[in-house]
């Protein structure tokens, strides 16, 4: 599992992609989120794996408020 920030046009976003163990993409790259509706960017992500059925989260911060915040995803 990948995670990353990224500019997208003239906003910023929060992205994930799974891969196998030899580095092959097994999915789409997903979108987490991007910029919130007060222009402030997310930023400093992180993901974790949650338990054994294939379950994430991934995290980031409010660029300017310093905000966490999180999402899970389940296959």
């Amino acid at each position: 599992m990948v995670v990353w920030q990224s500019a997208v046009g003239s906003r910023v976003g929060i992205f994930v992609r799974r891969y196998t163990v030899k580095g092959v993409a097994t999915g789409p790259e997903l979108e987490v989120v991007s910029d919130v509706a007060n222009g402030v960017a997310p930023a400093n992500p992180d993901v974790s794996h949650i338990g054994a059925k294939g379950s994430f989260v991934v995290v980031w911060q409010d660029g300017a408020q310093g905000g966490i915040y999180g999402l899970r995803f389940t296959p």
